[in-house]
């Protein structure tokens, strides 16, 4: 830049009487110059701000990466200050309680409020061995085991259903109340049969899902005081022929062990139109024989189907004896021996009657006969004169509803 300047001012002082086009010239020279000042001027400043900027720019990065080390150095120096106090507190405390804090400990008086304990029991020590959990499954199964050990062994004896056919031979203990037959890996209380109703010949029975099985001569002669307890009545009998089971119900109702038409609790028996005793095919309101009959109640009438079949002292159920059966018993959609029914189980002393499915049917069309159950009551619904109470159950429910009198349905008759 200084050379350029001296060229110019030389020959400035060399021209300086020259003519007008030499001024001309030189005006134009200098102005040249002048620009090209400008721009050198303006590129050094330029570069000077830029200079500037990199520096400051240089200076926040260092600052930045020098506050980071700082906190990093600060957050690693405050963990170990923690762990080094925690580690200082937990020997300190293990110090305080010895070598026997890994048990609770029976005293008199909490000691410490950062301790939580508990009595002194084997169930409260950690990782206790099985057998001081009895409320546990595995508990109770060996509880069961251990109790079953120890009954006495006393004979194999044949158990007979109620038609004379046989379950087969099975184990009899005396399990230090009485007599027990085991069924499979089951054990079910022997009762004493009364004579009266079973002849000599019946030694005793147990209940098994419901249905009567009877022990004959086989334990004759055995001290009688290791069989169960007689109860001042009795729980089974027989009238006219046919059995009966008393579940405890309030109004003394005994129900029968069978429907009208079967021979055992799991056979479905015969279907019926309400108030007639003859099986048919087809039922309609055309064959119903009791068409224009006013009549609301028919138990231990002549148009009575348990009476008239079953003999004196049968009855069908009346609308207030199958609900009192449905409010004392548990209900369950079971099977015995193939055969789908309803288990109602007395919750007053846990006996049992199956009500077999059938169905029922209409014209000559068979509805839902292994699925469904349909029982006639003997009592006319309020307000009707031709919708009869019936008890219905299904896959997942039982409930009281009415039916068309000339339909069929199946009957369970009761005694008193």
């Amino acid at each position: 830049m200084k050379k350029l300047l001296i060229i110019a001012f030389s020959l400035l002082m060399t021209m300086g009487a020259t003519d007008m086009a030499a001024q001309s010239f030189l005006k134009k020279f200098g102005d040249a110059v002048k620009n090209e000042i400008k721009k050198e001027v303006k590129k050094e400043v330029n570069n000077a701000v830029n200079n500037a900027a990199d520096k400051a720019a240089e200076r926040v990065v260092d600052g930045i990466r020098n506050s980071g080390n700082t906190r990093q150095e600060s957050d690693q120096s405050s963990r170990q200050t923690a762990e080094k106090q925690t580690t200082e507190r937990q020997t300190t405390e293990r110090q305080k309680r010895g070598s026997q804090a890994t048990y609770y400990q029976p005293e008199e008086e909490e000691q410490s409020v950062d301790i939580v304990r508990r009595p002194y029991r084997e169930e409260n020590i950690p990782h206790a061995p099985q057998k001081w959990a009895p409320h546990t499954a595995q508990g109770q199964k060996q509880a069961e085991e251990a109790r079953i050990a120890k009954f006495e062994f006393i004979k194999e004896v044949d158990l007979y259903f109620a038609d004379g056919s046989t379950k087969g031979t099975h184990k009899v203990f005396n399990d230090g109340d009485g007599l027990c037959v085991e069924i499979k890996e089951k054990h079910y209380k022997i009762s004493p049969c009364n004579e009266e109703f079973f002849g000599a010949q019946h030694y005793g029975y147990c209940t098994y899902l419901g249905m009567n099985l009877y022990i004959r001569d086989q334990l004759a002669g055995l001290d009688a005081a290791g069989a169960a307890t007689t109860t001042e009545k009795d729980i089974f009998g027989t009238l006219n022929g046919h059995d009966w089971v008393d579940l405890g119900l309030p109004s003394g109702t005994k129900w029968a062990t069978c429907n009208i038409g079967a021979t055992t609790p799991e056979m479905s028996g015969n279907l019926y139109a309400w108030g007639e005793s003859q099986t048919k095919t087809t039922f309609s309101i055309t064959n119903y024989s009791l068409n224009g009959v006013s009549i609301r109640e028919i138990a231990g009438t002549s148009y009575d189907t348990a009476r008239k079949l079953w003999g004196e002292g049968w009855t069908m159920p009346t609308y207030e004896q199958f609900k009192e059966l449905l409010d004392n018993c548990s209900w369950k959609y079971f099977e015995i021996n193939g055969k789908i029914g309803a288990l109602l189980t007395s919750e007053i002393n846990q006996q049992s009657i199956f009500l077999p499915a059938k169905g029922y049917c209409m014209e000559d069309k068979h509805v839902n006969p292994k699925k469904n159950g349909n029982y006639w009551t003997s009592t006319v619904e309020e307000g009707t004169y031709n919708s009869i109470w019936s008890y219905i159950y299904g896959i997942d429910d039982q409930y009281m509803s009415n039916a068309a009198p000339y339909i069929g349905q199946t009957i369970r008759p009761v005694t008193k």
